[in-house]
């Protein structure tokens, strides 16, 4: 078990990845999580290489889920302004009989609300 972690070189030592999946699995574990590998295999050059590029997928799996949380965060707020901005010109346009103002509140109400949705719906 030892070997293998010594062929992971770069990644922190307390994980042991996957030389089939590359699913992070404790250094204990006798099988992957995921696939049900056995991770005492030796690894062998083409093993690496292998390896190297699933890690890389992996760190690239999870910034882009780091980076959505942003992009929610934007999106969260661009609904909230679009509603609240359809809110206050749907009154205005009930009190002065616009139909304009009546159309366009329309408009920002339901970008507000399906964006806000689209974010709620997230996971």
């Amino acid at each position: 078990m030892n070997e293998n972690i010594e062929n992971q070189t770069g990644i922190d030592k307390k994980i042991l990845l996957c030389w089939k999946c590359s699913f992070p699995n404790k250094v204990g574990d006798r099988h992957c999580m995921f696939c049900n590998a056995p991770l005492n295999k030796k690894l062998n050059f083409i093993s690496w290489i292998e390896l190297y590029f699933a890690q890389r997928k992996w760190r690239k799996a999870l910034s882009k889920r780091k980076a959505k949380g942003v992009n929610g965060f934007i999106t969260l707020t661009i609904g909230i302004i679009l509603f609240l901005s359809g809110c206050y010109l749907f009154t205005k346009a009930v009190f002065t009989n616009s139909f304009t103002n009546w159309m366009i509140s329309l408009l920002f109400l339901i970008y507000g609300i399906f964006s806000i949705k689209f974010f709620l719906s997230r996971k």
